[in-house]
């Protein structure tokens, strides 16, 4: 029963006026996630000492253009593998965004951090092939049955796989029943990633100080440049406001001046063409008074605005991506991509 209470408070931390149902879902994630979290956190930490081995051989060995080389290879180089479905153009894209009704538990304020982590595992993940053809008849239940366990496999394990019959992301989230396994992929994922309390913290960042800004704009610009495409969790400031979104770090733009970095985001409330054209973006100064400010628009027709906001790089990242690397290269090699 603690376990149960514990999700409870966690969930409610996160959004205040959160629905009975969305509290539920949370719940039982999180009294699964506390439950184990003895065990997760001796795995998350052997995960992290290998991605720090990973990026050491990165820095040694990776050679600037020369990506075709890596294809199948054990390091993060394996991200490369898939690099033209990071950008987030309507191709890369969910059919649905954060708020919409295809959700079977209804949530006013959405579920960001799901979305945003199933749609960058979808995009590094998932191998399309429209040249091929899925075993039994579309739409027969064996057809279901094999498109779903692909989609878990995907966006619960890690594990990379081959999509055939469908040529992108938002061709496949277009068929009804796919749509549906999709979503609920969004909503397990929100539930695991933030009833925790790693992801507790998310909701108490505050202002970040000039040393976390340094150290934000290394992280973020090196993983951008493996192909690693971040989750951050971006915290409103403001008296009152206490709420947390996540968007997905996609391009570097550089110094636009004098110390200040711009960060285009692909955020999941937003049209798809305002996040590939980085209408969406995080400014990042490195002066120590200037806090970091997100630009975010949502509609073509109505303009932006801009909040300042704590940073957190997303805490399950470099975890996933150790994961990911091992996946793809064992696919790559079977199938001989």
């Amino acid at each position: 029963m603690r376990y149960l209470v514990i999700a409870l408070i966690l969930t409610s931390s996160f959004t205040p006026k959160a629905n009975a149902q969305q509290i539920l879902l949370g719940a039982y994630h999180g009294a699964l996630s506390v439950g184990k979290a003895v065990p997760q956190a001796i795995r998350r930490k052997k995960r992290l000492k290998v991605y720090d081995q990973l990026v050491k051989d990165f820095k040694q060995n990776y050679v600037t253009g020369d990506d075709a080389n890596y294809k199948c290879s054990n390091s993060l180089e394996v991200l490369y593998m898939n690099k033209s479905q990071s950008i987030p153009t309507k191709e890369n894209s969910l059919t649905f965004r954060n708020h919409a009704d295809v959700y079977r538990i209804k949530n006013p304020f959405g579920y960001c951090w799901g979305h945003a982590k199933v749609t960058q595992k979808m995009n590094r993940l998932a191998i399309f092939r429209p040249d091929l053809e899925a075993p039994f008849k579309v739409g027969s239940r064996k057809w279901k049955k094999f498109y779903r366990k692909k989609i878990k496999k995907l966006t619960k394990y890690n594990k990379a796989q081959i999509i055939p019959g469908f040529a992108n992301l938002y061709e496949l989230s277009s068929h009804p029943y796919i749509q549906q396994k999709l979503a609920n992929a969004v909503q397990n994922s929100w539930a695991k990633l933030a009833v925790n309390i790693r992801g507790l913290k998310t909701g108490l960042k505050k202002q970040n100080t000039q040393e976390e800004k340094l150290t934000l704009i290394k992280q973020v610009t090196e993983r951008i440049e493996r192909n690693q495409h971040p989750l951050v969790n971006l915290h409103y400031l403001g008296e009152n406001f206490t709420e947390t979104h996540i968007v997905v770090l996609w391009k570097h733009e550089g110094e636009v001046e004098p110390g200040t970095h711009k960060f285009c985001a692909r955020d999941n409330n937003s049209e798809y063409e305002l996040n590939e054209k980085c209408n969406n973006h995080l400014m990042i100064s490195t002066d120590e008074l200037t806090p970091i400010n997100y630009r975010q628009q949502k509609y073509a027709d109505i303009d932006g605005i801009t909040f300042p906001v704590g940073v957190m790089l997303s805490y399950n990242e470099d975890v996933d991506a150790v994961e990911q690397v091992e996946s793809l290269s064992q696919l790559c090699k079977e199938q001989q991509l």
